[in-house]
């Protein structure tokens, strides 16, 4: 599989203009290519915060990138979520900023 990761600010499921844009180049390659079947979508979150508040969080941004894929014309059937939380987070404090992330993976059929 392959994929790509969007990041997020501290506390948000937002996405911002940045990865947007770089999403959209993303669902344009997806489209293109007949051989994808599968979009797996996994959320992650830091550890600031509690752990259930940071699932949540997780899952929102899983969602908000599976509405931006939605919207530019993947098929959902194709679009699993997972999220994950905080519990694969990095627990020194630098490396925050790449754990608010959503990661990406691409299933193609042969």
């Amino acid at each position: 599989a392959r994929g790509e990761s969007l990041y997020f600010a501290t506390g948000s499921a937002k996405i911002s203009k940045t990865e947007q844009t770089r999403l959209a180049v993303f669902c344009h390659h997806i489209k293109a290519d007949s051989h994808v079947n599968k979009i797996v979508i996994e959320g992650y979150a830091s550890t600031l915060g509690d752990k259930e508040r940071n699932k949540t969080l997780s899952l929102n941004r899983s969602k908000a990138t599976k509405e931006y894929l939605l919207g530019c014309g993947i098929e959902e059937e194709k679009i699993e979520l997972v999220d994950y939380g905080s519990e694969f987070a990095d627990k020194v404090e630098i490396n925050r900023d790449v754990d608010r992330k959503v990661r990406i993976r691409i299933y193609r059929s042969r």
